[in-house]
């Protein structure tokens, strides 16, 4: 019976094997700069600081689409394990 939980299975892996990595994200008519955290080669988890919105006369331009800034900003969290 394996009893490891994410987080105990997380500690396993050396500091030297975790990184982040800076891109950009967009989806279902939002998009904003995101930090991919990966572990030992796999997404753990991401963070999207969503403060774009759909927009095709917006002055910015995210993956081949246009955007204007959002009133708020929103933080979008997202993790995922599998074992």
């Amino acid at each position: 019976m394996n009893t490891a939980t994410p987080s105990s299975q997380a500690a396993r892996y050396k500091r030297e094997a975790s990184r982040t990595r800076e891109t950009r994200w967009a989806g279902g008519g939002n998009a904003g700069p995101a930090v991919e955290v990966l572990a030992g080669g796999l997404e753990v988890a991401t963070l999207v600081f969503m403060n774009l919105k759909a927009d095709p006369k917006g002055p910015f331009d995210v993956k081949g689409e246009k955007y204007s800034k959002l009133d708020r900003q929103i933080v979008d969290t997202g993790g995922a394990w599998s074992g």
